[in-house]
């Protein structure tokens, strides 16, 4: 479908020739900040005269991103939302959007309370600081002269916002402050982001990583949480859309103490899907994307990583250690556990005998040998 924009008088022209479907076009001219005052027909196109929240100029200057926006949403169901109207405000591109969502639902995981509604509600509200929080981002990971200064303007620009935007545009500005590693630069589909969550989790309850990555994609997010650089644990396929990080978050805490007789540290890491019907060819290729895009942020200073098999995922070991081997991962195929030709942690019993070990330990500092003397053992709580 070609879309064009005629100025005199302002409206959108879309060729004809294919259906359009006006309860899908109209949603995203909303979200764009765009209202159609009248629509007709002439020849071949579909004419929309509109009206929107910016002046003339503006509009003219981001068009182009305009025009980029509906035709990935209308060609590729790219979804739609209130972040779009940051195109016509502050000329986000699409790609800067994605980028803008992949941040916004990481906050919502780390924050159950910020729901994703609000989240995109005060972003596009206070347009100008998420201008700010774009510039940082950039200066960041390309520049860091003008950091200081855009920090102190941001800080300065936070001063007008108060109650529960206050609270989300303060967190989501620190996510980006530790954010200390991104794919973005490399134009692929699922943006990856690492985290330095130390400097964030005492906002948080509970036991907390040390580092994570979260990964977005308009199909699907995921997240992998490390207690430290070396720490192990599988990668499982979650059905908490809601909370899937609390669900993992738990997980690490138990491989904290499972791995203590292995590795230093524990590590969990799982996604999920927001398409409803899936084939297992679409499985692969969203679990194929996640390890991708997980694999580029590990660099020589973070350079050991696993993704076991787990739950939903355990079919999926060969898959993930094909493509660590031609990232050139440094673990090949030893980098999911229970593939083909690695080997399995589950049948070798690894977690068990290290668990068994560990106790054997306990009680011989005792002086008790208990495969000759008697113990009792009491369970509290889930295993």
């Amino acid at each position: 479908m070609q879309i064009n924009i005629n100025f005199s008088p302002l409206s959108l022209e879309f060729d004809a020739k294919e259906d359009l479907i006006l309860s899908e076009v109209i949603p995203v001219f909303n979200d764009l900040g765009i209202r159609v005052l009248k629509e007709e027909k002439r020849n071949d196109k579909i004419i929309f005269y509109i009206c929107h929240e910016c002046c003339l100029v503006e509009l003219k200057d981001n068009y182009e991103h305009v025009i980029e926006i509906i035709n990935e949403v209308l060609h590729k169901n790219t979804p739609t939302c209130k972040l779009l109207s940051l195109s016509l405000k502050e000329n986000f591109s699409l790609r800067e959007i994605n980028l803008f969502r992949t941040f916004m639902r990481y906050e919502n995981q780390l924050f159950l309370e910020f729901n994703l509604n609000s989240i995109i509600e005060c972003l596009s509200k206070n347009h100008i600081i998420s201008k700010l929080f774009l510039d940082y981002f950039y200066n960041k990971f390309n520049g860091q002269e003008k950091l200081e200064n855009l920090e102190k303007e941001i800080l300065e620009a936070l001063k007008s916002v108060s109650g529960a935007e206050d609270k989300i545009l303060k967190m989501f500005f620190k996510i980006i402050q530790n954010t200390i590693k991104t794919n973005y630069f490399d134009n692929k589909e699922a943006i990856s982001i690492k985290v330095d969550t130390k400097h964030i989790k005492h906002y948080l309850k509970g036991i907390q990583p040390n580092l994570e990555i979260f990964v977005f994609h308009k199909d699907f997010s995921g997240v992998h949480l490390r207690m430290s650089k070396v720490a192990r644990g599988g990668l499982r396929y979650s059905s908490r859309n809601d909370d899937f990080r609390v669900e993992i978050k738990s997980l690490m805490a138990t491989q904290e103490g499972k791995n203590a007789i292995i590795v230093p540290n524990g590590a969990k890491g799982g996604f999920v899907i927001r398409k409803k019907e899936l084939s297992e060819d679409e499985f692969k290729e969203i679990y194929s994307t996640f390890i991708d895009a997980m694999l580029d942020l590990v660099d020589e200073d973070d350079n050991y990583f696993v993704v076991a098999a787990d739950k939903g995922t355990s079919h999926m070991s060969d898959v993930a250690n094909e493509i660590s081997l031609k990232r050139g991962y440094w673990l090949g195929d030893a980098f999911a556990s229970g593939g083909s030709k690695g080997y399995s942690h589950k049948e070798l019993g690894i977690t068990a005998k290290g668990a068994l070990k560990s106790t054997e330990r306990f009680f011989i500092e005792r002086g008790i040998d208990f495969y000759k003397t008697p113990i009792t053992v009491v369970g509290i709580g889930s295993m």
